[in-house]
């Protein structure tokens, strides 16, 4: 039932999908890995269809600067999210706090520790698609909040792989600061491939 769910989701996903080509760019650098330069590369389904077809693999080191990189656009870069460390199933991201994630309460907002939390599953998914497919998405998340931060305080996240599927990967998230624990995240990410022509 799971599997046919995936298929479902994943032609609605796929046909409603539209690359602009103009000015549209998924990493900041123009570095060359390997034959790739992630400065001419649009999207995610482009990197994974290069990479794929040269067999490409990279260290965690390379993968920090890939990531980085892709932090270098976008909503990332936008909260101000900096990729730390990448292990082998592991991503650690940290987000300094500013005026600009607080709720009107003066705390840290509950959306900024959630775009932290799934900006590290998401990358760390990214990491370990499986060969052959194009992509991922979220397709459920779960937080649970048990502290809270103000403006100066630099949060920390690191996700954790529980599962890695053909067809799906589940990741946990804990985001904490100073080493005290503020929330717990869960999410789920569906593994996109091509869809054959109609």
């Amino acid at each position: 039932m799971f599997g046919s769910k995936c298929n479902i989701i994943k032609s609605v996903l796929l046909s409603n999908v539209r690359y602009s080509t103009r000015n549209v760019r998924l990493f900041s650098s123009e570095t060359q890995f390997d034959h790739i330069k992630l400065g001419e590369i649009k999207d995610m389904r482009e990197f994974m269809k290069i990479k794929n077809e040269k067999n490409l693999e990279f260290t965690n080191e390379q993968w920090l600067y890939i990531l980085k990189s892709r932090g270098g656009i976008g909503l990332p870069n936008y909260m101000g999210l900096n990729v730390k460390d990448v292990g082998d199933s592991s991503v650690t991201i940290e987000l300094p706090i500013t005026k600009n994630h607080l709720a009107s309460n003066g705390y840290v907002h509950a959306g900024s520790i959630i775009t932290l939390a799934d900006t590290s599953c998401g990358y760390a998914c990214f990491k370990k698609l499986p060969k052959n497919s194009i992509g991922f998405t979220t397709i459920e998340l779960k937080s649970n909040f048990i502290g809270t931060a103000k403006e100066g305080d630099v949060l920390e996240c690191t996700s954790t792989l529980l599962h890695a599927g053909k067809t799906s990967q589940v990741w946990d998230a804990i985001v904490t600061h100073n080493d005290r624990k503020l929330a717990f995240f869960r999410c789920t990410e569906i593994i996109l491939y091509p869809q054959p022509p109609k």
